[in-house]
């Protein structure tokens, strides 16, 4: 992976970062919530009960040896699979 392919990936994991109060809130709710009590398990986005997709940009072989490569890149550590 050249450097333009991880400048690539790293744009598509930009985002506006939340507040200390709004980064934790999703975990307040998952840990206190009893509306939540029939989710065990569930995945949480902004204190709501949201779907997994495993058909997004992560799925797949290649996508998955591209980010394993990025990591390792970004860490400057090779580990062995």
């Amino acid at each position: 992976m050249d450097q333009d392919e991880i400048n690539k990936t790293l744009e598509a994991f930009s985002y506006d970062a939340k507040t200390l109060p709004e980064g934790s809130a999703t975990y307040v709710a998952a840990a206190f919530d009893p509306k939540l009590k029939n989710h065990n398990g569930a995945y949480l986005a902004d204190s709501k009960v949201r779907e997994l997709k495993g058909d997004g940009w992560a799925a797949g072989k290649d996508n998955e040896d591209k980010l394993w490569a990025l990591s390792e890149k970004l860490v400057e550590e090779k580990f062995n699979y």
